[in-house]
């Protein structure tokens, strides 16, 4: 297994600090996953195409619920809540 490290900018860190995480094309699938670590149950894409789109934004991590909608809907995807602990993303 190789060690891979990336570079993070002084910038990103400190957003991340005051609670906002800084994307510059990542896959949604990533941006969902980060997200998800602040809220409770599992969110899962209906397709692996709209989990691979790139999405660039800034997110308030003190309010993941919004930031989620808001990340999602960068790709004109919707969010249906199936129970409080299983969300379920897909495309229009």
């Amino acid at each position: 297994r190789r060690d891979v490290r990336s570079e993070v900018p002084p910038e990103d860190v400190a957003a991340w600090r005051d609670g906002r995480l800084i994307v510059h094309d990542v896959p949604l699938r990533t941006v969902v996953d980060a997200l998800g670590r602040y809220q409770s149950g599992m969110i899962v894409f209906q397709d692996s195409a709209m989990a691979e789109r790139l999405v660039t934004g800034v997110f308030d991590l003190r309010r993941p619920a919004d930031a989620l909608a808001a990340a999602v809907d960068t790709q004109n995807g919707r969010i249906r809540t199936i129970t409080p602990y299983f969300r379920l993303v897909s495309g229009q």
